[in-house]
């Protein structure tokens, strides 16, 4: 007995050692994009300028963010440093899923669920990322062990933990509050053989969440985060929001069918062989637990199943909708695939065969991870500006670059190299007599050019300088054009 436990420990090492492995491998390989790098700055500022921030101009939670800036006190700032807490949680969720799967199945089955988010292609993506998605992922997983206990043997300890676990999702991502109902409905299916002390102590708890919670949402009230024009209700331009494809592009991405990027379209073949290996056998798990009343395989599908269809169904209306909002839900989805692996395949032969062929789809698309760039090269692009700024220079920016004081992946990489000194666009070609030159940039990635013609506008006003300016030097890069306005003798 010892024996075996010591080699299923030691497995369940490698498994979580391999994860690491991938989510450390190239992590720094790609430039981060601007959402990264808004976490990556933000969570350097005071607690008061980070709130105010997080209130009015980029609507989100602060827990990760406050993890972030403990973090830099350890680790040092910058954006591997933040990546590198993408990468801790994503490594700790492996061992958490094994513990969910322990709680209704054998240990070879919770092993290979622990397989299938250690080589996962959307799981080790984001967690090379330096955003809330894999945190939520680490807490949803903590969540549903803690809700397991608590409706098992319903004491203060169990009760409080969840309800710990309950807030830790909501300070995290909105979208996080998916993953409460999913274990909502689990009670709702498993209520009559589980052992739960009554409906009061659930609401109980739902009332200790909710408190605890309130205080962030009085301070979005107050600041105006909830008004549908600008906070974390408003709506989005069309081409974002959801479409009758996306629950289909969901499942292709848990089944690691993206072979040559993880934002690429599925090829057919690939998507069948994902739905071959992953969704049929998660699916034959599935009949067998509405038959029999097993839950693994319920609650399996109700993590992964809940957030993905609830982001759709908010996505139809316009509200801010992307496969990153549901990417946590991956995890559940990978306990239903490991139950129907032990149900679909009886024997040794035919389960490790199936492994293996897991293993080369998965390696295909990790492959896709680490050499298809996915993100804008803000590094790349701020480079011209780093090396070839000087002082008495002035920074203009098209259309929205500036927030705060600078673009963020300035501040992010190049930072130390000092404060630029900013011009407002709209006051051009007026130049303070100070500025020697003039840096005018533009972002053109298409987030920053959704309303505006950002290309146009910096014709235009280098056409409106001309007269007392000549263009010195001009940078193309697919992230970030610059052009070096110097003064005329």
């Amino acid at each position: 007995m010892e024996a075996s436990r010591a080699k299923r420990l030691a497995l369940l090492f490698l498994i979580v050692a391999v994860g690491a492995a991938l989510r450390l491998f190239r992590i720094d390989a790609q430039s981060a994009w601007y959402d990264e790098l808004l976490s990556v700055s933000q969570s350097a500022r005071s607690l008061t300028d980070l709130l105010r921030s997080l209130t009015t101009a980029d609507i989100h939670p602060p827990l990760h963010h406050l993890i972030l800036g403990a973090w830099y006190k350890v680790a040092g700032f910058g954006a591997m440093e933040a990546r590198l807490v993408s990468v801790i949680f994503g490594t700790f969720s492996i061992p958490l899923l094994y513990l969910l799967a322990r709680r209704f199945t054998d240990s070879a089955t919770s092993l290979c669920a622990a397989f299938l988010l250690a080589v996962s292609q959307i799981a080790v993506y984001f967690s090379q990322e330096a955003r809330p998605y894999i945190l939520v992922q680490f807490l949803s997983l903590a969540a549903a062990l803690a809700f397991l206990d608590f409706i098992r043997n319903p004491n203060l300890r169990d009760s409080t933990l969840f309800a710990l676990a309950g807030a830790g999702l909501l300070y995290t991502h909105y979208y996080s509050v998916w993953v409460l109902l999913a274990l909502g409905l689990y009670w709702l299916v498993v209520r009559r053989r589980a052992a739960v002390a009554g409906f009061g102590r659930m609401c109980m708890v739902a009332v200790v969440i909710g408190v605890i919670y309130s205080p962030w949402l009085l301070l979005l009230n107050q600041s105006g985060g909830l008004n549908p024009q600008r906070g974390v209700l408003r709506s989005i331009h069309p081409s974002q929001m959801a479409r009758a494809s996306s629950p289909l592009a969901a499942l292709n991405r848990f089944n690691s069918a993206k072979f040559g990027s993880i934002e690429h379209r599925t090829s057919a073949p690939a998507a069948l062989v994902g739905f071959a290996l992953f969704t049929a056998p998660a699916a034959a798990a599935l009949w067998q637990a509405m038959r029999t009343g097993s839950g693994g395989a319920i609650l399996g599908w109700l993590l992964a199943g809940v957030p993905v269809l609830a982001a759709v169904v908010v996505g139809f209306f316009g509200v801010v909708f992307n496969y990153r909002h549901y990417s946590f839900a991956s995890a559940g989805y990978y306990l239903a695939v490991a139950i129907g692996w032990r149900l679909c395949f009886p024997n040794r032969a035919m389960r490790l065969l199936w492994l293996a062929a897991v293993l080369v789809v998965s390696g295909l698309a990790l492959k896709g991870i680490y050499t298809a760039p996915t993100k804008p090269d803000y590094r790349e692009g701020f480079l011209p500006l780093a090396n070839h700024y000087q002082p008495g220079d002035c920074v203009t920016g098209q259309p929205r670059i500036w927030q705060k004081l600078v673009h963020y992946a300035w501040e992010v990489y190049y930072g130390e190299r000092g404060t630029l000194r900013l011009v407002p666009l709209d006051q051009l070609p007026s130049v303070p007599a100070e500025c020697g030159r003039l840096w005018l940039v533009w972002d053109r990635t298409w987030w920053m050019n959704r309303t505006s013609n950002g290309e146009q506008r910096v014709k235009d006003t280098i056409a409106r300088m001309a007269g007392e300016y000549w263009v010195a030097q001009r940078h193309d890069h697919p992230a970030i054009q610059l052009h070096l306005l110097e003064r005329k003798p």
